[in-house]
């Protein structure tokens, strides 16, 4: 997220992006040892169903797009790359596991 800030990445999408942080961090709250499916079922929720899905789709679109424009005149050293943005892909990986891990266990 710093790194699309510094590159100037839309004000309003950076407001989203926060805002899906925030909202996971708050499911990542609610898990609890006892029961930790209902916070897990809320989080396949969050990514799979309306509104959600869309925005986190736009967004991870959008993000993309913005870093491979900007890595445009950038010079880069041997030890290091153009920076990616893997976060939202991951989301919808953990997502997918915690669904099917549900389904087998419940």
């Amino acid at each position: 997220m710093i790194t699309l800030k510094e590159r100037g990445f839309d004000h309003k999408m950076m407001s989203l992006l926060a805002k899906v942080q925030h909202d996971l961090i708050e499911i990542n709250k609610e898990i609890e040892d006892i029961n930790p499916y209902i916070a897990a079922q809320k989080l396949v929720n969050f990514v799979s169903e309306r509104p959600n899905k869309p925005i986190i789709d736009n967004l991870e679109f959008l993000a993309t797009h913005h870093l491979k424009q900007t890595n445009e005149g950038i010079n880069l050293s041997k030890y290091f790359g153009y920076p990616k943005f893997h976060s939202i892909e991951t989301l919808r990986a953990l997502a997918t596991q915690l669904h099917l891990y549900i389904k087998k266990n419940l």
